[in-house]
């Protein structure tokens, strides 16, 4: 089997995209079935036209029919259509965007044949789309996120990956736009219809092997609104004769970190009578299961003569929430100042229940604590943290700090969202050495050293201010200035300024021992910070 994991990112004619949505739009109550036609270069998918025909569709299957085919075989050989097939479109009449079962088949059937193929489905309702792959081994569909996927007015060009960096593994090396040849295209292009037209075989099937039969299946989906942590009912009424079993098949599709879409595994479970004597049929979906934002599912019925018949597969929406903070790279806490970080909570699906919002594992560094807002509404209000740092909190960089928002629908089923809170506690410090010093008047005292150390994260948009007190008495007779020696920054990011505290004393300065006080300050986004040093003795003598 070819892989297919390097192809990563799709770009899309904006032109094709609007044909393929127009013809889906236009015809709501059928579906419609074409090839996508481009080519491959590195990772990336290139779409540049769109092909289809004649075909023969309802609401629940569609298939070219043979003059298409032909002719769609004979333009590509002609080069009346551009490009090699590298995917294949379809429209779904209700259910969204998604990939059924009888797809999925498609496309990994495609995918054997050729590692290009890549699925578009579009919802002839609303216009929605989406790009697919299938997993051999989960037999489930893959949703190419739609930050991969780019549709440009001019002729598509291969999407480069964010910051230069692949972020799918790639192919060992570039390769060349594929050219497939003829007798590909055309069994491609049959191995397409054939495939499609799965659908009516496989409906075919689920009504019996040449055999007649009265199975029938009346179902009406349960109405919601479904969130997640609540348990979803189905039921169906079922009649037939010699009737076996009736089985419900449902996936369920979760929300990834990254936000994309999970297609979960097929799950199957016998569905039983409510009560004897009758022909209603449920089963009850537990509460610790729903946990995505769909439920993708159909109703099957078989009888003792292995007929079988099917429902139409459908897909219920399940309220559910994400958050995300409104600072991507780190949140800065000056010790002493309190700050403040705000994070939105996302609702998906009408998700409109009150979510708690607590520190999670790991917590803050020793002296920094966190407070949290009582729950919250996702889409209402953000959710406000408030953080404060003590003045001997410890200094950190780039630490990790667990923020959990969780619901609680009852019982002991909870949701848990977390998110990582990047956070750095810094601060500034300085001395002064001697601690005493001698001058004459008419002279300049040897200097004080004062280095002032900046840890790194700290941020101040002025510059720092220092200020003396304790000399008032000595009038105009004293002056002093500092002077910049050595600046330097170390492997942790701190800086260290060494500067010389020059005091220069006039003639008729009184002779005594003076106490005074260095201060610094600076002011930062949250407020102003400052040190002092108290108790530096200078001696007139």
């Amino acid at each position: 089997m070819f892989g297919v994991s390097f192809v990563s990112y799709v770009a899309i004619s904006g032109q094709v995209m609007e044909k393929v949505v127009k013809e889906a739009r236009e015809h709501p109550d059928e579906q419609v079935v074409g090839v996508l036609l481009g080519g491959q270069s590195g990772g990336t998918i290139t779409i540049e036209d769109a092909a289809t025909g004649a075909a023969e569709s309802n609401s629940t299957h569609a298939t070219l029919t043979g003059d298409s085919i032909a002719k769609i075989a004979d333009d590509i050989i002609n080069k009346r259509i551009r490009g090699s097939i590298v995917g294949w479109y379809h429209s779904h009449v209700r259910g969204g965007v998604f990939m059924s079962e009888t797809d999925v088949e498609t496309q990994l059937k495609l995918q054997q044949f050729s590692p290009l193929v890549t699925a578009l489905v579009i919802d002839s309702k609303t216009g929605k789309s989406g790009f697919f792959r299938a997993d051999s081994k989960t037999k489930g569909a893959i949703p190419i996120p739609p930050q991969n996927v780019r549709a440009e007015i001019a002729a598509p060009t291969p999407v480069t990956p964010p910051f230069g960096q692949a972020m799918y593994p790639q192919a060992p090396a570039p390769t060349p736009p594929v050219t497939v040849s003829t007798r590909t295209i055309l069994l491609v292009v049959l191995l397409i219809t054939l495939a499609v037209t799965a659908g009516i075989i496989a409906l075919a099937y689920y009504r019996g092997p040449g055999t007649v039969s009265n199975l029938a299946i009346k179902h009406t989906p349960p109405k919601g609104p479904f969130r997640i942590g609540n348990t979803i009912t189905f039921d169906a009424n079922v009649t037939g004769t010699d009737l076996k079993n009736v089985t419900l098949a449902y996936r369920i599709i979760e929300r990834t970190p990254a936000g994309d879409l999970r297609v979960g595994d097929l799950i199957k479970v016998p569905m039983l009578l409510k009560a004897a004597g009758k022909d209603t049929y449920s089963y009850t979906i537990p509460s610790s299961e729903i946990s995505g934002v769909y439920v993708n599912y159909y109703i099957s019925a078989f009888d003792g003569s292995d007929n079988v018949v099917r429902s139409d597969v459908y897909n219920l929406s399940v309220g559910d929430f994400d958050w995300t903070l409104d600072r991507t790279d780190e949140v800065i806490v000056t010790r002493t100042i309190a700050g403040e970080v705000r994070l939105d909570l996302l609702p998906f699906n009408n998700f409109d229940l009150p979510v708690a919002i607590r520190v999670g594992s790991p917590g803050p560094p020793a002296g920094v604590s966190i407070r949290t807002p009582s729950p919250v509404v996702p889409g209402e209000q953000p959710a406000v943290l408030r953080i404060t740092a003590t003045g001997d909190a410890d200094i950190v960089r780039r630490y990790d700090v667990t923020i959990e928002a969780v619901y609680s629908p009852g019982g002991a089923v909870q949701f848990i969202r977390p998110i990582t809170l990047v956070l750095t506690v810094t601060d500034f410090s300085f001395d002064i050495q001697p601690r005493y010093n001698e001058v004459k008047p008419d002279h300049e005292a040897p200097p004080y050293t004062l280095t002032l150390t900046v840890n790194d994260g700290f941020r101040a948009p002025n510059a720092f201010k220092v200020s003396i007190t304790g000399l008032e008495k000595l009038e105009d007779k004293i002056s002093w200035r500092l002077e910049l020696v050595e600046y330097k920054v170390d492997d942790q990011g701190t800086a260290k300024f060494n500067y010389n505290l020059v005091f220069k004393v006039e003639s008729g300065a009184k002779k005594d021992l003076y106490l005074f006080t260095v201060k610094i300050s600076a002011t930062t986004t949250g407020g102003t910070i400052s040190h002092d040093i108290s108790n530096v003795q200078l001696k007139i003598i």
